[in-house]
């Protein structure tokens, strides 16, 4: 999950999704300012966040919380290589 537009896509759950947790890892240093969102059919439904080490709790859009959506965690144009 180290390049822009990689993801990883959760299987669809059977009730409403309202929020998802993305635990960090001290092995992602060297992607300090990779950028990392939900999306539900290439639709961003969160508030994207720069950095991979620290744990991040995505609140998902009201319209996008319905039993069956499948989630994908995406990372963005940082990609994880990405710094500025």
């Amino acid at each position: 999950m180290d390049k822009a537009g990689n993801k990883l896509t959760l299987p669809a759950f059977d009730f409403a999704v309202d929020k998802i947790e993305v635990i960090g890892h001290s092995k992602a240093a060297s992607y300090p300012n990779a950028d990392i969102n939900i999306q539900v059919g290439g639709n961003a439904v969160s508030t994207a966040v720069a950095g991979l080490t620290s744990s991040h709790i995505f609140e998902i859009a009201p319209e996008y919380q319905a039993a069956g959506n499948t989630y994908d965690i995406v990372i963005g144009e940082g990609g994880g290589t990405y710094s500025s």
